[in-house]
């Protein structure tokens, strides 16, 4: 069971939670988009060709995830405020900790020729 279908059977109504479901779905694309261009610079792989055009579309990826983000703020309190608290109560919304890997961004950014911190890059 995917963690639409979770949603999907937990929500009080069937519109909020496709309202969340296609604004995860947002988060989902865009942060992806986001990760992909950054992997694809760390393999070496220079797409854009120049350093202003590889800034601009790594500011135009992190401005689509932030959009998408900042998209998730209402469906996710009226999916929240939705739920009965009698079935949420000591039930954990996620997994818990994962091991995460941790990439050091400044090296790749600079062979990238972007200039941005790489602090808001992870």
């Amino acid at each position: 069971m995917g963690w639409d279908a979770v949603i999907e059977r937990n929500a009080a109504s069937e519109l909020t939670a496709a309202r969340l479901v296609s604004q995860l779905r947002a988060c989902q694309v865009a942060a992806l988009a986001f990760c992909r261009l950054l992997e694809r610079w760390g393999r070496g792989e220079a797409v854009p060709a120049t350093a202003g055009k590889r800034q601009a579309a790594l500011r135009r990826a992190a401005d689509r995830t932030e959009t998408a983000l900042a998209g998730l703020e209402r469906p996710l309190s009226q999916y929240l405020l939705e739920l009965e608290p009698e079935l949420a109560e000591g039930r954990s919304w996620y997994l818990g900790p994962a091991a995460a890997e941790l990439v050091e961004w400044r090296p790749i950014l600079d062979r990238a020729g972007v200039r941005v911190c790489p602090n808001r890059v992870a």
